[in-house]
């Protein structure tokens, strides 16, 4: 794949945090993470690296020195060889998959059970992520997941750091809770529990209520509900 080639590429790609990583490579025959973060505003650079590696375009990195002397990563173009596509990357998600999830499940988020209007905020995401379960039929809707941005984030970086994330075992994943949100066994191999609720739009002001209350006992919201789900034990 040429230079030219790529330029051509770059405005189809419709991960805004790709487009910069790449365009910016172009420009400058490299990008720094620090340069990603300070210039250009992306607070997680690997993801945007991961976003170009997804389309089936290699990246190759370097150890770099930062502004304050510190040892970071460059990115820069690996080696292309043949087309860039869903042949050398991950099989773009079509949106009659989320239209069918959204049909099953509704347009709520399967973690934080927000509810999005029309879909809208929603994203399709594997169950078991693709860097472990690689590509999952689409006509398998069970293999995936709506999930809200905020928390689409928070599984990359949950997922990024769990120890599964090298051995890369698809079981252990599917007792996680960013698997199975209504039946798990751990969060990123580690014994824990979450709950996690959402009030949206008028329901604020229940939620208003309760922080306001918890307050006035000196406490949190969250040790405001600790404290009244310990009276089950």
């Amino acid at each position: 794949m040429t230079r030219k080639e790529l330029e051509a590429l770059i405005p189809t790609i419709t991960s805004k945090r790709a487009r910069v990583l790449l365009e910016h490579i172009l420009e400058h025959g490299q990008v720094t993470t620090e340069e990603l973060k300070n210039i250009h505003g992306l607070d997680h650079p690997p993801r945007a690296a991961k976003d170009v590696t997804d389309r089936g375009i290699p990246l190759a990195k370097v150890r770099v020195k930062s502004s304050t002397g510190r040892s970071i990563v460059a990115y820069g173009l690996g080696q292309l060889s043949g087309a860039v596509g869903s042949s050398t990357g991950r099989t773009a998600l079509p949106r009659t998959l989320k239209d069918a999830l959204i049909r099953k499940h509704g347009a709520y988020c399967a973690n934080c059970n927000g509810h999005f209007e029309h879909g809208r905020g929603l994203q399709v995401d594997h169950r078991v992520p693709y860097e472990i379960g690689g590509d999952t039929p689409f006509s398998e809707l069970d293999s995936f997941m709506l999930l809200c941005g905020s928390c689409n984030r928070q599984k990359s970086f949950t997922c990024e750091l769990c120890v599964n994330w090298t051995k890369k075992q698809a079981a252990v994943c599917q007792g996680c809770l960013w698997t199975s949100p209504q039946k798990y066994s751990h969060i990123a191999a580690e014994q824990r529990r979450q709950l996690t609720v959402t009030w949206i739009g008028e329901d604020t002001a229940e939620f208003d209520c309760f922080e306001k209350e918890a307050n006035r006992r000196g406490l949190t919201p969250a040790e405001a509900a600790r404290e009244a789900l310990s009276k089950f034990k």
